[in-house]
């Protein structure tokens, strides 16, 4: 199946495949690495996956927590 047809990015379906099968709880910061993604590209994606209501973002002081939501 191609994901990235389904979401329009092939960076939100790396995002979303990260936190099914991986970890959920990661930041942002976190997601560069893994991914290889500039942090830009991340963090606009991520805005778009929380607008729709897919993941939830936690914020403590500077660091961000991403999740799926329930």
């Amino acid at each position: 199946m191609k994901l990235d047809k389904l979401f329009g990015s092939k960076t939100k379906a790396d995002i979303l495949k990260y936190l099914v099968f991986r970890r959920q709880g990661i930041s942002v910061r976190a997601f560069e690495s893994e991914l290889s993604w500039s942090f830009p590209a991340i963090k606009k994606q991520i805005d778009s996956l929380e607008e729709a209501g897919v993941v939830d973002i936690t914020k403590h002081s500077s660091k961000w927590s991403i999740y799926l939501t329930e």
